[in-house]
């Protein structure tokens, strides 16, 4: 990572993270992760809950 990324965590503040750390945020908690630092950057998104993972099946019309 060339970069840094910018966590804000709802009620944790903001976190700087270079590489090689790892942040966990919990369930339903807001964070919008956006680079920092010139440059581009890059991150690891995982998420072990299937219900609130953004990834939905598309409903069939009746």
């Amino acid at each position: 990572m060339k970069v840094q990324i910018r966590y804000p965590v709802e009620s944790k503040g903001v976190i700087i993270t270079s590489k090689g750390d790892v942040v966990y945020v919990s369930k339903f908690t807001f964070h919008a992760p956006r680079w920092h630092g010139p440059g581009a950057s890059c991150r690891l998104a995982m998420n072990g809950y299937p219900y609130i993972a953004h990834l939905f099946e598309p409903v069939p019309p009746e």
